[in-house]
């Protein structure tokens, strides 16, 4: 009886380190649940959009993660870039959805998270929709893992399902910009927004509420001095667009 409990206990320790899940994401808006969707959508047809995520090792052990990106839609003539332990650029298509393509191994110090991650999509001119998984996994143990999907859409709402009233923005112009930059948007089912710009550092250096009825605002980025930008369109605390900017005065 004794011998038979303890192999129990040995199995379901086992089974429970087998599916634990030591990795975590999150972005600067907060965690981002295992499974989550991040939609990044502009009206433009030619648009370079990017998603950052910080990945943190919760467990107590140093792990060596890769990251599977699964491409689940993807618009012809786009691509896409994957940046890592370095960036695969353009990223391989990943039409397998038993494999997809992965990347090199990052070792993350236990307790600790790295910024490393971008997923950058390019339209080449080309409207629609395209779609990818990215699964961040453990090299020794690929069942603990946690991923999101992202959603790129690109060009006048092509590809944006309607009926489920679908927001849209376009990409802020002029880029380069001097003093001013306005945006053209379209809102719906949101309650609030907000517009914030972040240096290269991270910092933020420019924060705007964007009023929800308008479809147009201009802002005034005079006190910005020269230099290379992020940008990102927020709405009810979710990540919906990031891009670049320039400022040349």
């Amino acid at each position: 009886m004794t011998k038979f409990l303890l192999l129990n206990l040995i199995f379901c320790f086992t089974v429970l380190n087998i599916y634990s899940q030591s990795l975590e994401l999150e972005n600067a808006f907060g965690k981002v649940n295992n499974g989550d969707t991040i939609t990044l959508a502009v009206t433009a047809n030619q648009a370079i959009l990017l998603i950052g995520v910080n990945v943190k090792n919760t467990s107590n052990t140093d792990l060596n993660v890769k990251v599977r990106k699964i491409d689940i839609q993807l618009v012809t003539g786009s691509s896409n870039h994957l940046c890592w332990t370095g960036c695969y650029t353009p990223a391989p298509p990943a039409t397998s959805l038993a494999s997809g393509f992965v990347s090199d191994e990052l070792l993350i110090e236990a307790g600790t998270s790295t910024s490393l991650f971008t997923g950058d999509y390019n339209s080449h001119g080309n409207s629609g929709k395209s779609s990818f998984r990215y699964t961040f996994f453990d090299e020794n143990n690929p069942n603990d893992s946690v991923s999101f999907i992202a959603i790129f859409y690109a060009g006048s709402g092509v590809g944006i399902d309607r009926s489920s009233k679908a927001s849209i923005v376009s990409s802020i112009f002029p880029n380069p910009a001097n003093n001013n930059i306005t945006i053209n948007y379209e809102l719906n089912d949101v309650k609030y927004a907000k517009f914030e710009i972040r240096n290269i550092l991270g910092i933020t250096v420019k924060l705007v509420d964007i009023p929800i009825n308008s479809s147009s605002i201009n802002i005034n980025i005079n006190e910005l001095t020269n230099g290379v930008y992020f940008y990102y369109f927020i709405t009810d605390d979710r990540l919906f667009s990031s891009k670049k900017i320039v400022i040349q005065h």
